[in-house]
């Protein structure tokens, strides 16, 4: 599917109405839990260090930790490359057919509620956004600086860019985000003891609400650890086939200009950050 607005999807092409008539009364039927801080554990994948398509892997690196956190495979950003089986920019519809051929149970969210909702039940949001949209964080294109629960953008990519919402911080001011935007001998992708900055980064919930908003028209699927309560409610394929010629939109379109790294590289992040760290098997294969 070509997608000719890289600012803003459609929502129709992705989800039919019967469908979003069912995630709105799933959601409907939640208890909304209490305001507290809520971060869920799930794997960070970082997309530098996957091979040749490395600058365009934050969709196949989010689906990754999303598919990995509902715990029905285990297949890493190459894995998920495979199976997408083309080169180049994906979208957010072809994250959703990803989710539905690894068999994770997901959900679309069309609000904040909903989207809020489903993170306090369980479930980790992936998301499409335009970098552009964040705040710059004190430590932005600082190398190897020190962690202080800095909040906003660590990089210049300003683009289209995959994200994975895995929690909510510093009362309600924050999401915990998995960006993959982290690459091997890149010191402005770590913090000063060798963590990546891009797993459980800080980022303001307006701005992301307002990415998700504007660029993605307010869509974003929440993705259910199997075997649990709402697994068994989200387990109905929504997805669209990934068959088309040219794809465009979210999760890379832009590739951003970092050369040829070529590196093999393995992120051994501070464990009390929570990191569950998968990039030792991210060499530079595709075939993986």
């Amino acid at each position: 599917m070509f997608i000719p607005n890289l600012r803003r999807l459609s929502r129709r092409r992705f989800v039919s109405l019967a469908a979003a008539a069912a995630s709105a009364a799933f959601i409907g039927d939640f208890g909304l839990a209490d305001a507290a801080d809520v971060t869920l554990v799930a794997p960070y994948f970082p997309q530098g260090g996957t091979g040749s398509q490395s600058t365009v892997n934050c969709g196949p690196a989010t689906v990754a930790a999303a598919v990995n956190y509902s715990g029905v495979a285990s297949p890493t950003v190459q894995n998920v490359r495979k199976k997408l089986g083309f080169n180049g920019a994906t979208s957010l519809e072809q994250w959703g057919w990803l989710l539905d051929e690894y068999e994770a149970p997901w959900f679309p969210t069309n609000s904040r509620d909903e989207m809020d909702r489903a993170l306090r039940t369980g479930h980790v949001i992936v998301i499409a956004a335009w970098m552009e949209n964040f705040s710059h964080a004190p430590d932005f294109e600082e190398p190897f600086s020190p962690f202080s629960k800095q909040s906003g953008r660590y990089d210049e990519f300003a683009y289209g860019h995959a994200l994975l919402i895995t929690g909510i911080a510093d009362s309600d001011a924050n999401y915990l985000i998995h960006d993959p935007n982290v690459f091997p001998k890149q010191g402005k992708s770590f913090y000063g003891d060798g963590a990546p900055k891009g797993s459980y980064r800080r980022y303001s919930m307006e701005e992301v609400w307002k990415t998700i908003d504007q660029y993605a028209d307010g869509l974003a699927l929440a993705v259910a650890s199997n075997g649990s309560e709402a697994a068994s409610e989200a387990a109905v394929k929504r997805g669209q086939s990934r068959s088309g010629g040219l794809f465009a939109g979210p999760g890379g379109g832009h590739a951003p200009d970092r050369g040829s790294l070529g590196v093999t590289g393995e992120v051994v992040p501070a464990s009390e950050r929570g990191v569950i760290s998968a990039a030792s098997d991210d060499g530079d294969e595709d075939d993986e």
